[in-house]
C-alpha cells in the first residue's frame, strides 16, 4: 500500500486499526479509535480477557469504560480477536501495547515486545 493511500483511508476513517495489547493501555486506545469511527480489531493472548470484551464486560475499573465496550462492540467498529497473523493481515495500521515492565536492575524487559514483533 502507497503512503497516500494509507493516507488517504485514514483521512476517510477507512483504515483498519489492529491494536496488539488489551490491557490498560492497548484498551482505551483501541476503544477511543473505534469510537471515532475506524474499525478495530483488538489481540491479545488472555482469552480469559478477550471472552470478556466480547460479552461486552470490562475487564478492570475506569470511569466510563463500561459503556464505550458496549458501544464500540455493538457497533461492529471493536471486535476482540484471539489470532494475531489473521488481525494484521487485514489491517492497515498496527499499534502494540503490551508490557515492558522493569526488572530488579531497573531495565525495561522487552520480551513481551520481542514475542510479538517475532509473531
Amino acid at each position: 500500500m502507497s503512503e497516500d493511500n494509507l493516507h488517504t483511508k485514514i483521512q476517510d476513517y477507512k483504515a483498519r486499526i489492529c491494536v496488539v495489547g488489551l490491557g490498560q493501555v492497548g484498551l482505551p486506545t483501541a476503544l477511543t479509535f473505534s469510537k471515532q469511527g475506524y474499525s478495530v480489531l483488538g489481540y491479545d493472548i488472555n482469552e480469559n480477557l478477550l471472552l470478556l470484551l466480547s460479552q461486552r464486560k470490562s475487564p478492570f475499573e475506569e470511569e466510563g469504560i463500561q459503556e464505550l465496550i458496549s458501544k464500540c462492540v455493538e457497533s461492529g467498529k471493536f471486535e476482540p480477536r484471539e489470532n494475531l497473523n489473521e488481525c494484521v493481515e487485514v489491517c492497515d495500521i498496527i499499534i502494540v501495547c503490551v508490557a515492558t515492565p522493569t526488572t530488579n536492575d531497573v531495565i525495561p524487559n522487552l520480551s513481551y515486545l520481542e514475542n510479538v514483533c517475532k509473531s
